[in-house]
């Protein structure tokens, strides 16, 4: 990972429930106008709210032509996100998981 990708890149919690979503935001709004990777690796629970957020933030991205990359998915990360029809949307196909 280079220093840029570092200084872009943010390390998900491994508590995403509604305390969560807060911080979470203030995260993202700080990094939002250039690319990010999201590293989901440590997610051991997340509730709906960080999902929307999340959702919400890749498509700010989107339109704000920058890269938005969510990568290393936990088990949990990956079950919440087909159960909730998500995983279509953060699909590799569309560069947003690795």
């Amino acid at each position: 990972m280079t220093d840029l990708e570092a200084a872009n890149s943010l390390v998900l919690e491994t508590d995403l429930g509604a305390k969560a979503v807060a911080g979470l935001q203030a995260a993202l709004l700080a990094r939002r106008g250039r690319a990010i990777v999201i590293d989901a690796r440590n997610v051991g629970h997340i509730g709906g709210g960080c999902l929307q957020l999340l959702l919400s933030a890749k498509l700010t991205w989107e339109s704000d032509v920058q890269s938005f990359n969510l990568v290393s998915p936990s088990q949990t990360m990956i079950q919440a996100l087909e159960f909730t029809g998500l995983d279509k949307a953060f699909s590799e196909e569309q560069g947003a998981i690795q």
